[in-house]
């Protein structure tokens, strides 16, 4: 079992919302992210939601990403 806080106001889903700890088993994880620093790692999902943004407001939080 992870657990996590969910750190963005979510767009699609309904039943979790800002803030709020999750618990979720390993098999039902597709994508993962955590920070350290001001580093994130995973996160995979990010990348084609980046090429939608204006290259000045994508640019920062790319370079934060470790690939």
């Amino acid at each position: 079992m992870f657990i996590g806080v969910i750190s963005n106001d979510p767009g699609i889903v309904t039943n979790v919302e800002y803030g709020q700890e999750w618990k979720i088993k390993k098999e039902d994880i597709s994508d993962w992210m955590y920070t350290r620093g001001d580093k994130i790692y995973g996160g995979y999902t990010i990348d084609p939601l980046l090429v939608t943004y204006p290259k000045e407001e994508a640019d920062e939080p790319r370079a934060k990403l470790v690939r």
